[in-house]
């Protein structure tokens, strides 16, 4: 009797203003693979970046290029993750004293704490949150990232209207973060870098658990400003954690080649400098004509992939 195999198929989607990117990847034999990739342009305006205010202009255009982008997948699609543009969350590390035992009664102090720091209400707000471990000084730090419900909820229905559910929605930068972070060591002082054409993410990390992160709204579309952020950013982590140097920084790009980072990147700090490399991670890759690799698309893979995280 023949055995078949049952192809768990995985969607991703990420949104900027400039375009849609989809992908479609399974897991085999303990490797991922990449199936499928689509990028299609967002026509001006259809999409314009705001914290408060809803992100879609236009519903119908939008629908139109999702539906291009999904296209040439085999598969019907029902679901996906979805990678937003990292602008519109706030995303913060904050120490508390200490943290209640039951998960809800944390979540009724961080939703207190948020309405507090960011002045609206409680209930405007969509909030996920992690333990980050103990904080040098006492207490417990949590990994917290905020959005407007409204805002994130734009995002949801749109897909709703033409059938997929969008499953999991996270930032941009924690779905490339997450796609190389088993690549990153967790022993010592380590720090990642995420870049894109007009963001960068900055993570620190003691011995696995993270104590620093920092977002700018600028990327590799304005190099000089770019590499005055990197390094204002640097240069304030360590003006506050003195006894902490970082050993070494490794950098996940969805814009430029593994050699233009590292000539953009040798002379910029006496850190050791790892380019992360997106081909051990996923197969598949050099079937598809793709600007810049497979990095163009390693937030549409990583959303992808956190429908079974």
């Amino acid at each position: 009797m023949s055995k078949y195999r049952f192809r768990k198929i995985l969607t991703g989607i990420e949104i900027n203003t400039s375009w849609v990117n989809a992908v479609q990847i399974e897991s085999a034999n303990n490797e991922w693979h990449l199936l499928g990739c689509n990028r299609v342009p967002l026509p001006e305006k259809t999409v314009l970046l705001s914290y408060r205010e809803k992100n879609i202009q236009d519903h119908n255009q939008f629908i139109d290029v999702v539906k291009e982008a999904l296209e040439p997948f085999d598969n019907k699609v029902s679901s996906v993750g979805l990678s937003v543009p990292s602008e519109i969350i706030k995303i913060t590390i904050q120490k508390f004293d200490d943290l209640p035992e039951t998960h809800a009664e944390t979540k009724r102090m961080i939703a207190w704490w948020t309405e507090k720091n960011i002045h609206l209400p409680a209930n405007l707000f969509q909030i996920s949150f992690h333990p980050a471990g103990d904080h040098p000084d006492g207490g417990k730090n949590m990994f917290i990232a905020i959005g407007i419900k409204d805002v994130i909820l734009d995002y949801e229905l749109i897909f709703k209207k033409i059938n997929i559910d969008a499953r999991v929605i996270r930032p941009a930068g924690i779905n490339q973060f997450n796609f190389f972070v088993n690549g990153i060591p967790s022993e010592g002082a380590t720090a990642y870098l995420g870049i894109f054409e007009n963001y960068l993410t900055f993570f620190v990390f003691e011995n696995g658990q993270i104590t620093f992160y920092h977002g700018v709204k600028t990327g590799l579309s304005n190099l000089p400003l770019f590499l005055e952020n990197v390094d204002r950013t640097i240069r304030y982590y360590l003006k506050n954690n003195p006894d902490n140097k970082i050993e070494k920084l490794y950098i996940g790009s969805q814009a430029g080649s593994q050699q233009e980072l590292r000539d953009v990147f040798e002379n910029l700090s006496d850190m050791e400098i790892s380019v992360c490399n997106e081909a051990p991670i996923i197969k598949g890759g050099e079937k598809f004509k793709m600007e810049n690799g497979m990095s163009s698309f390693v937030s549409a893979i990583g959303a992808a992939q956190s429908l079974v995280q």
